[in-house]
């Protein structure tokens, strides 16, 4: 067997599987997409039945607090006296006109029955010991008891509302006892036709049931105060599912009750699980169909598809030099006519930026050779120079020839001087100690502030996202930015901005000078205007980054780059 021949088959299988996957992807994609959207018109169903339960809810909530508000009012009335004919007539007037109330009655501070309408109904109930009795002379606002068994085996409700004098103080309590079983306290409910099998139901502030539209035996059982209560504390509503079934709930604001509307899911969502029931039924024929026509499209395919697949891990394993061949003329064909001028290019682009990289980074190493020769060697001499002539001029007596030498000797020094800048501008020792950030900000108040430019610098802590190497080639960028603005702007002010994104680091340089024409240096002259320009372009595109230049005469220069930033150091 050919040992190449294992690899082929390898490459040939892959590429199967490949096409497989693509061209069920294409046809299984539209039928998971028509899934999902119809999955999602069914859970807007089931929302929908939740929402309207919901609504009759509030509904419900809306119509018990009408007829209630209307009685409540009542127990307001009579003037500011805890026990006066004028209070006792305005409560036997609302329990005349009440058809909720069974009694009314008036409390002093300390819990005792001052008056009630009918007299002795309530003489040894304790009415005060009801938390809520004590809530509402303690809070100075109305409140409500649960549903309380009375000894004489009746139930009801209380509902207790805090007389305050001038002063504002708390002088005795106002009341109402309700029935739960007299037909006017079921009609707090609306007689509403909501549909068969649903439930409305008052609940009370321990979370028991006091009316409902189903008081048959054979209704479901009620929705557990365990569940209930810390909607009623709280006061929020709910819509969702509970158990088996489809619940809504909506508090009073008048007291801690609500109205609870339920319904069994199975009835309440039957429309939608029986369309789910029948997409699981015709989905394994749907399936099925779609992985026959992709056998049959990806063998279609195969072969110019195998070709393809070879051409491009030669390209990606960085062999440019051999031609893709000749395909037939269709899709493939086409496609792989554009890998071919792809390749073509990136081989003509990779030979141009490796040339590139190759001289900057030759450049940057004789810079740093200069650069220490210049100080281990050049610098070294002048200092002894300058030490000898110290030397000399403290044996020499004043005179001329000792004026002479001190005028040498300040040469030697202004040379060293300018021979530190030198080694500075080759190879910032700043950038190597300090970082990027500051190498810029050194760079700036260096050459722009002497020529009495204003600079500003904005930056963001981006030095752990920088690699050495891409920070060296930043700094040369903006160097031959900032250069070109001492040289050419006749700017007074300049702005730097540094800032890091997800995955680039953007350069920003602004200027206030005379500006210029960009078209007029598309192409650097023969004086050697637009060279800066070129280079910090051919640096940018060796990084992978992008330029823009915008200026017009009179209108300053902006100057953007956006580098990007290695995969190794991006944040997740």
């Amino acid at each position: 067997m050919n040992p190449e021949e294992p690899e082929r088959l390898g490459v040939q299988n892959a590429l199967q599987a490949r096409a497989l996957l693509l061209v069920g992807f294409g046809i299984l994609a539209p039928l998971v997409v028509l899934g999902i959207l119809i999955s999602s018109a069914l859970d807007d169903l089931s929302e929908r039945v939740v929402r309207d339960q919901q609504i009759l809810a509030r509904s419900a909530v809306a119509h018990a607090e009408e007829m209630l508000r209307d009685d409540l009012e009542g127990l307001y009335g009579g003037g500011v006296e805890p026990d006066s004919p004028a209070r006792r007539a305005a409560l036997l007037g609302t329990y005349r006109r009440s058809r909720l109330f069974s009694s009314v009655f008036l409390l002093s501070p300390r819990g005792e029955i001052l008056w009630e309408e009918p007299a002795d109904g309530h003489r040894g109930d304790h009415l005060f010991d009801f938390p809520a009795a004590q809530e509402a002379v303690a809070t100075g606002r109305r409140a409500a008891s649960a549903l309380t068994t009375l000894p004489n085996g009746a139930r009801r409700l209380f509902l207790f509302v805090p007389l305050v004098d001038l002063a504002g103080k708390t002088t005795g309590l106002a009341g109402a006892s309700l029935d739960p079983a007299l037909p006017a306290f079921q009609a707090l409910l609306p007689a509403v036709q909501t549909g068969e099998g649903i439930t409305t139901e008052l609940i009370d502030a321990a979370g028991e049931v006091v009316a409902t539209t189903d008081p048959g035996p054979g209704r479901t059982p009620p929705v557990g105060a365990a569940f209930l209560l810390p909607l009623l504390q709280g006061r929020r509503a709910y819509a969702g599912r509970v158990g088996e079934d489809a619940v809504a709930f909506a508090p009073l604001r008048l007291f801690p009750w609500g109205v609870v509307v339920r319904e069994r899911a199975a009835h309440a969502f039957a429309p939608a699980i029986a369309f789910r029931r029948q997409m699981l039924t015709v989905t394994p024929v749907f399936l099925a169909l779609a992985a026959l026509f992709t056998w049959g499209a990806a063998r279609s395919v195969l072969r110019p598809l195998l070709v393809l697949t070879r051409a491009a891990e030669r390209i990606t394993g960085g062999d440019l030099k051999e031609p893709i061949p000749t395909l037939p003329d269709d899709e493939v064909g086409r496609l792989g006519r554009s890998l071919e001028t792809m390749r073509a290019r990136l081989e003509r682009d990779d030979r141009r930026a490796e040339l590139l990289k190759r001289f900057l980074s030759a450049q940057e190493g004789e810079r740093m050779r200069i650069a220490r020769e210049l100080h281990d060697e050049t610098c070294q001499t002048i200092s002894a120079l300058s030490f000898r002539l110290e030397s000399a001029l403290s044996e020499l007596p004043a005179g001329g020839a000792r004026e002479r030498l001190v005028e040498v000797q300040g040469l030697a020094g202004r040379a060293l001087d300018d021979l530190h800048r030198v080694i500075f501008d080759l190879r910032p020792s700043v950038l190597d100690d300090l970082g990027l950030l500051a190498a810029v900000r050194w760079y700036a108040a260096r050459h722009l502030e002497p020529l009495g430019i204003k600079v500003s610098c904005e930056f963001e802590d981006v030095e752990s996202r920088v690699p050495q190497d891409v920070a060296t080639a930043v700094f040369r960028i903006v160097q031959e930015a900032l250069l070109n603005v001492a040289r050419h702007a006749g700017a007074e002010d300049v702005l730097v901005q540094i800032a890091a994104g997800e995955k680039a680091l953007l350069i920003e340089i602004e200027d206030d000078g005379r500006g210029f024409d960009p078209g007029s240096v598309v192409q650097p002259s023969e004086t050697g205007r637009g060279l800066g320009l070129l280079g910090m372009r051919e640096r940018v595109e060796i990084l992978g980054g992008k330029m823009s230049l915008d200026s017009a005469p009179g209108e300053g220069t902006h100057l953007a780059f956006e580098i990007p930033i290695p995969p190794e150091v991006r944040i997740a």
